[in-house]
């Protein structure tokens, strides 16, 4: 289960920033009908906004000093979604390097003669009965509720498999108001590094508010149009679904939500990922809530939380995501869940138990302190073969405590399961709690 206490919305106002042209490597434009000029500043192509329009795709106009692209949403439907704009004395410009693959644009740029040519995509070609090859690369996803993920920040290398960042945007309530533009500085960043970005959208554990949402057919068809410019627009990998805590009865409309916003999505080659919980039977509003083989019709992932095993609000200390447990649970996920489709959430923290079973409390532990916490409480901690963890009990101010730990070692055990059970990837919650080490230790 994901807390949301403080979500991290990644968004900001499109406000221009300004720079002096002096010192810009003016850039001359060649292209059909095209008479325009461009602006190379620090490696980065900027043209003139109406220049998007080349392709025949997008619309674009400025009101009240922001810049809107239109964009088809569907067969008769447009959706206006705002992009950040450069003040360059006085006037404005748009990153082309980023924007033009989305507007429908290719181009050839000479940078010793300073000259970019400006072309029409073309429409990808087939042979009859081919279909466009799918990325079979194992998924790596890494949750980024804070957007603190940077261009230095240690992650598993391009040679892993495809590597995904899940910062989270908010409330699907708080995104349905939104009309600015997402953090361009972050997109640009993951781009650079060769990561795709999946952003997440909750639902903020509000079971009334969730159930009310999902019967709101208008609401999600606009919604969803909203979504699917927006990914367009961006170059979006598509969206992480994290609704938590429904109404059993409300499977069903759920699966019907997940459909609706897959649908637009698909049509523009971007992908939907759903989180799950592992099967828990006693847990209506948390476990029973999804009908997983209905949604396995129209995501393109599921994403097992494969932790809380022992929940915070427990009476008993246990592990937080045991070898055993797990397993069980993947048994059970593949029995309505195709296995290319499950991606396998792992946990990068812990909990630490005081107190006697049946009374016990808990406090989060993350991977990043756990070696200075062993240390600092003297710990001599031993392997578990059966849970595949380290395991240390203690008595401290005469009361019992213990740690089930989350390390190099039981992660790489539960991966060996993916590897098993031929799972889609895996995923990570989340960044910030993670010793940087980490990945080098998993990728080998």
């Amino acid at each position: 289960m994901k807390k949301w206490m403080a979500a991290a919305l990644l968004l900001s106002l499109a406000l221009p920033w300004s720079v002096q042209a002096e010192g810009n490597t003016i850039i001359k434009i060649k292209g059909e009908g095209i008479k325009s000029q461009a602006l190379e500043v620090d490696g980065t192509l900027y043209t003139e906004p109406k220049l998007l329009e080349a392709a025949n795709q997008w619309k674009v106009t400025e009101e009240n000093g922001k810049l809107y692209v239109t964009v088809p949403s569907g067969e008769k439907t447009t959706e206006k979604v705002q992009i950040p704009q450069k003040d360059i004395d006085g006037k404005s410009y748009v990153d082309f390097s980023y924007f033009h693959k989305q507007s429908g644009l290719d181009y050839e740029y000479n940078e010793k003669k300073h000259w970019m040519k400006i072309k029409k995509q073309k429409p990808e070609k087939s042979k009859k009965g081919e279909t466009k090859a799918k990325d079979e690369r194992p998924v790596f996803l890494l949750w980024d509720p804070d957007g603190e993920f940077g261009k230095d920040t240690p992650y598993f290398s391009n040679n892993a498999g495809r590597l995904l960042l899940s910062p989270t945007w908010g409330s699907y309530e708080g995104m349905r108001k939104f009309t600015g533009i997402p953090d361009f500085a972050y997109l640009k960043q993951a781009k650079a590094r060769g990561m795709e970005v999946m952003p997440l959208i909750h639902n903020d554990f509000d079971l009334e508010g969730t159930a009310t949402w999902v019967r709101d057919k208008k609401g999600i068809d606009q919604w969803a149009k909203k979504m699917a410019a927006l990914a367009k627009v961006y170059d979006l990998a598509g969206y992480n679904i994290d609704f938590e805590y429904m109404k059993q009865k409300d499977a069903p409309l759920f699966t019907d939500f997940i459909r609706d916003i897959a649908t637009p999505l698909h049509g523009i080659g971007k992908q939907l990922s759903v989180d799950i919980t592992v099967y828990n039977e006693g847990s209506s509003n948390w476990s029973l809530c999804y009908d997983r083989k209905g949604l396995s019709a129209w995501a393109d992932y599921q994403v097992v939380m494969g932790y809380d095993e022992t929940p915070q609000a427990s009476r008993y200390a246990g592990s937080v995501s045991s070898y055993p447990w797990l397993e069980s649970g993947i048994k059970r996920l593949l029995q309505d869940i195709p296995p290319e489709k499950l991606v396998l959430g792992l946990p990068f923290y812990t909990r630490v138990w005081k107190g006697n079973p049946g009374c016990v409390t808990s406090g989060v532990l993350t991977m990043k302190y756990s070696d200075e916490f062993v240390k600092n409480h003297h710990l001599k901690p031993y392997w578990d073969k059966t849970l595949r963890q380290h395991v240390a009990s203690w008595t401290e101010g005469g009361v019992k405590k213990q740690v089930w730990l989350e390390d190099g070692d039981s992660l790489s055990e539960k991966m060996k399961l993916g590897k098993s059970y031929h799972l889609a990837g895996y995923a990570f919650w989340r960044h910030g709690f993670e010793d940087g080490a980490i990945y080098d230790k998993l990728e080998k």
